[in-house]
């Protein structure tokens, strides 16, 4: 059999036990009701580094997911990590975009771009597998 006595730094040769309580708590997501226009929420969403620059609301049927109309929801774009290029002198940011249901439950699933970052591509949300409430 294969010992890794490196890989772990406690005296009874558990790795799990001394990696799990180095894992960061998160705290519980918490939903928000966007009944109300989209708008209405912007003041509400504040994180570093990060500068939202606009804030809609989508109509039904605006979107289709495999044949399927995307009901009204909210479409937050924005700008993380604004910086100036020490070599060009430009300015560059990671742009970002949010699609949030009107019952949004709180959590952020990342769509990612499939090799293409570098342009935004329109969030459609096919989540695989996990719950989604």
């Amino acid at each position: 059999a294969l010992s890794c006595a490196g890989c772990n730094d406690d005296s009874t040769g558990d790795a799990s036990t001394s990696q799990a309580s180095q894992l960061p708590q998160l705290s519980p997501a918490t939903g928000l009701n966007l009944a109300a226009a989209c708008e209405s929420f912007a003041g509400k969403l504040s994180f570093a580094n990060t500068s939202i620059t606009a804030i809609s609301t989508v109509a039904a049927g605006t979107l289709s997911v495999g044949g399927n109309a995307v009901p009204e929801h909210c479409l937050v774009t924005g700008t993380m990590n604004t910086r100036v290029s020490p070599v060009d002198g430009k300015t560059y940011a990671i742009g970002f975009e949010m699609r949030l249901p009107k019952a949004w439950n709180g959590r952020f699933y990342y769509q990612a771009n499939g090799g293409l970052d570098g342009s935004v591509a329109t969030a459609l949300g096919a989540l695989g597998g996990g719950p989604i409430s």
